[in-house]
């Protein structure tokens, strides 16, 4: 009689009445419950790294994995997030704000708009337009614009 795969393992050649099964460790993005000489991709919003496994990892806040089948869970870029663990995408910030790579909010002003300080939290209405006078990078704040060679103000604390 001829054993089934154990758990983490796919069948990679089946028996016969001369030869025995032979399994193999579930290659990495993929798993394999006991018993079923079959290996299964992880789904979309989950990774496996390892191979020989039973269960997919479900991908933490500020990570996505778009397609079934991956090893690796990957950081959501600037300016999008993940705020919830087991998403397949990231989902783009709000117009003005934005957020660091692998994020799990929108937690900093996008590049031309700027906040009071890094206490006040980043959100359409606090994000504002930059001054006449100055460039806002990314994530600005009143004390870090950049003022442009015309413009003077009498402290970092102060505005244009």
């Amino acid at each position: 009689p001829c054993s089934r795969c154990g758990s983490g393992e796919f069948e990679l050649s089946a028996c016969n009445v001369t030869v025995g099964r032979t399994c193999q460790p579930s290659h990495p993005g993929h798993w394999s419950p006991d018993g079923d000489n079959r290996q299964w991709p992880c789904s979309a919003g989950s990774a496996l790294p390892a191979s020989g496994s039973v269960d997919c990892e479900l991908c933490g806040p500020g990570t996505n994995s778009g397609t079934a089948g991956k090893a690796a869970c990957l950081p959501c870029e600037r300016g999008f997030h993940a705020p919830e663990q087991g998403l397949s995408a990231c989902t783009r910030c709000l117009h003005r704000t934005s957020s660091g790579n692998g994020s799990a909010s929108c937690d900093a002003c996008d590049s031309g708009f700027f906040r009071l300080d890094t206490a006040t939290p980043a959100t359409p209405d606090i994000c504002s337009d930059c001054p006449d006078g100055a460039s806002c990078p990314w994530n600005a704040t009143l004390a870090t614009l950049v003022l442009k060679p015309t413009s003077w103000r009498l402290s970092a604390r102060s505005s244009l």
